[in-house]
């Protein structure tokens, strides 16, 4: 992870008007998270996790060259424009036979939409650098109330790293869904009480697995 990237965020929480924040990290975005988390405590005043880029899973790796031929503006135009079932499939992180409603649909054309224009440099820096660049954090040195929150049907990240990482950081809770994907289809209101709830401090800062 870059030190200028985690050294803007945390001067900008440094703004005495903002003072603590809660983190909210979502998928490969759970690097910055834990970054800032690990470097500026006193700055997080919660740190939420959302189907992320946890050790061990098969996200953090440093991917092949090749990739950089895939991850462009035109290939994935071409696979939006000509291939969109599979594309929804892809980027949802979803299994074969998940049933999605038409506003399910809806909301990931739309999250599909929302990263065009392709970025060459943040989808390489994803790509080779901070994604892998994971698997060397201390977790345990992690010392803010912490929230995990996985699918355990996420064909992209791996729930089981979710899980194991939640027992090494000290205090974690884990939240267990059972479907919905990398983009939690379906599931948008469990997850959006569990962080409320997380936020008020209305839940002990303990362990915990749930599946629902």
């Amino acid at each position: 992870m870059q030190p200028w990237l985690v050294a803007a965020l945390a001067a900008g929480v440094a703004i005495p008007a903002v003072g603590q924040i809660d983190v909210v990290g979502f998928s490969d975005g759970a690097t910055s998270a834990l970054q800032l988390a690990l470097r500026h405590p006193e700055r997080v005043k919660h740190l939420a996790v959302l189907v992320g880029n946890l050790p061990g899973s098969p996200t953090a790796v440093v991917q092949p060259s090749s990739a950089k031929l895939f991850n462009r503006q035109c290939p994935l135009w071409v696979l939006r424009t000509f291939a969109p079932s599979m594309m929804v499939r892809l980027v949802a992180g979803l299994p074969k036979g998940f049933a999605m409603s038409r506003e399910d649909h809806r909301f990931v054309i739309e999250f599909i939409d929302s990263l065009f224009p392709v970025s060459p440099e943040g989808v390489d820096f994803d790509a080779f650098v901070s994604n892998a660049d994971v698997n060397d954090y201390t977790l345990e040195a992690i010392n803010v109330p912490t929230l995990i929150i996985h699918t355990k049907d996420d064909q992209m990240a791996s729930h089981k790293a979710s899980q194991r990482a939640a027992e090494r950081i000290p205090g974690a809770r884990f939240v267990s869904l059972e479907s919905g994907g990398h983009l939690m289809i379906g599931q948008a209101k469990i997850v959006r009480d569990e962080l409320a709830d997380f936020f008020a401090d209305r839940r002990e800062r303990r362990a915990e697995r749930m599946a629902s």
